[in-house]
């Protein structure tokens, strides 16, 4: 059963900042919400010298804002998903674990959408792999 969030209050956030757009679990259908409303528009995945950064931040915010994941949503209104600038609205963390494990599993990673990331992201597992058996 898929739980919902409690209204969420308003969160300040600093224009531009993106400190908590890193990478993002999401469940199948998440992906495939972004990826439609991405495509229907013209929304490229953007590959980022910091490969943490999520590929939906650009130009200082979230391309896919209206369709973002349940993750993000809760982003910044509890201590454990806490803002990086303390700008915190508390939610109660009970709320957001339950309508977080109400949601599904995370299976795919928004990176997933930058054209030849799930190749280049299966070879460095394996050479972390090889790495490890040293």
């Amino acid at each position: 059963m898929k739980r919902a969030l409690p209204m969420l209050p308003p969160m300040r956030c600093d224009d531009g900042c993106g400190d908590c757009c890193g990478i993002v679990p999401v469940t199948n259908a998440e992906f495939d919400r972004v990826a439609r409303y991405a495509e229907k528009h013209g929304i490229k995945p953007v590959e980022h010298a910091d490969i943490a950064q999520c590929p939906m931040y650009q130009d200082g915010k979230c391309a896919v804002y209206p369709v973002r994941p349940l993750i993000c949503q809760a982003f910044g209104h509890t201590p454990d998903l806490g803002c990086s600038r303390g700008y915190n609205t508390n939610v109660r963390q009970r709320d957001v674990d339950l309508a977080l494990a109400g949601n599904g599993k995370p299976a795919k990673l928004l990176h997933e959408l930058i054209p030849g990331f799930t190749e280049r992201a299966a070879t460095w597992n394996a050479a972390q792999l090889v790495l490890a058996s040293k």
